[in-house]
């Protein structure tokens, strides 16, 4: 059921590329999670992994839509190439769960080596997508090389007034919201000083992310065809181009996750950094905080460390100045006006109501998912995947602002949560 939640919400993205459309699949891929969780069923068998992997492979044919491409890449030809690199990926997985010859590491190697020639080409065709968050990211990292503080820092605006009034419900000549925390920034300055684009870390953090899901499959004991086939899911995803082309920093988040799942599962003396790192480079990572602090998904040392970590990553920018700091990466998240096209369940009862419901709706759906889950959920890795994943995707369908970024951390999660369970034979 996990793997069915994952199809299903990754077709909510490709059909929708998470915005409102896609919300009717996105609740179906919310109860196939809440089933998982409350009857633990089967394993998915070789075929049906190299089905769904074939009808990823389908989606490839679009996985460009939503993307401004440029230069010799801009017309039919730079799709179709794109389209075969995600097909070839698509075949390469689905062939290793019939093949298993091919259920291999030289196999998801070959697998990631055509995901970062598509990523690659893409940030070469899409040099200045049309968003915010680019804007914020290569200028932030400007900020930060100029020994400037970003987050009080100005940004020009790249949308136009009524774009301006959509995401932000005024007009403003210029931006003044750095939103991103401090790991994060470090991380894409650190991107943007090498190569100049900050989207090229984001691209290693994909291809980081497939290879962590199989080594934590290896690990966890699945077997070889499945830790393949995941590893393929994550980079066939539809909008896995989409996602790196916006410049949205949930692969990092995924990517430090991840990481954070195989220190877990396999008892690493470095689980508690990676923790810390997951915990500091998002905002919405406050909601795991009931997963992290209980004794049976985590241990009390590798809590410590998690705190530790996570205040060494995030003080020394945030003492800069810590008023600024507070304002862009708390307050700002506050301010933000309802978005009636996001990816969740607040737009819907605005439009039929009126109603426009606060922002701790969205913390009390995750404490209610959590508390009907919390007896469920397996001790260990496996319940911190199960319940990260349910919490996050809680959080996010009740929020006021939830889109393709989001949604692609949690199908990232359900993969995770897939290579941490309790391996059973299929039937």
């Amino acid at each position: 059921m996990i793997l069915l939640s994952y199809a299903l919400l990754a077709a909510a993205l490709q059909l929708s590329q998470g915005t409102l459309d896609g919300l009717p699949l996105g609740l179906a891929s919310a109860a196939m999670l809440v089933a998982a969780i409350r009857t633990p069923g089967g394993a998915a068998t070789p075929r049906q992994c190299a089905l769904l992997l074939g009808l990823l492979g389908i989606t490839a044919l679009t996985r460009t839509q939503g993307i401004q491409l440029s230069g010799a890449l801009s017309g039919g030809a730079g799709r179709t190439l794109f389209a075969l690199l995600g097909l070839a990926v698509a075949g390469l997985a689905a062939a290793a769960c019939l093949l298993p010859r091919l259920a291999r590491g030289a196999t998801v190697g070959l697998m990631i080596a055509l995901h970062l020639v598509a990523g690659g080409l893409l940030i070469r065709a899409s040099p200045d997508p049309h968003i915010d968050v680019f804007v914020f990211q290569q200028q932030g990292a400007q900020e930060l090389l100029a020994l400037r503080n970003p987050y009080a820092a100005t940004f020009r605006n790249p949308y136009d007034e009524q774009e301006t009034r959509n995401f932000y419900g005024d007009t403003r000549a210029l931006l003044t919201c750095y939103a991103y925390p401090p790991i994060s920034t470090v991380t894409t300055t650190a991107s943007f000083a090498a190569a100049g684009d900050v989207r090229w870390v984001l691209l290693l953090a994909q291809a980081a992310t497939a290879l962590l899901l199989f080594l934590l499959a290896r690990r966890c004991e699945q077997p070889p065809w499945l830790a393949v086939a995941l590893a393929g899911m994550l980079l066939a995803h539809p909008c896995a181009l989409l996602v790196l082309a916006k410049s949205w920093t949930d692969p990092l988040v995924a990517a430090l996750a991840t990481l954070a799942l195989c220190g877990v599962a396999t008892r690493r003396p470095w689980a508690g950094v990676a923790l810390g790192l997951w915990v500091a480079a998002k905002q919405y990572s406050v909601v795991l905080l009931p997963l992290l602090l209980a004794r049976r998904f985590v241990s009390r040392r590798q809590i410590a460390v998690a705190a530790a970590v996570a205040l060494a990553v995030t003080a020394p920018l945030a003492l800069w100045d810590l008023g600024a700091f507070f304002d862009d990466v708390v307050l700002c998240q506050v301010r933000q006006p309802l978005r009636m096209d996001a990816m969740s369940l607040p737009p819907v009862v605005a439009m039929l109501t009126g109603f426009r419901a606060p922002s701790a709706l969205a913390f009390l759906a995750v404490a209610a998912a959590l508390a009907w889950a919390w007896r469920r959920l397996p001790d260990g890795a496996p319940g911190l995947a199960l319940g990260a994943t349910l919490a996050l995707d809680a959080f996010f369908l009740f929020n006021k602002q939830a889109f393709c970024n989001y949604y692609y951390l949690v199908g990232v999660l359900l993969l995770a949560a897939q290579a941490a369970a309790q391996p059973r034979q299929p039937r």
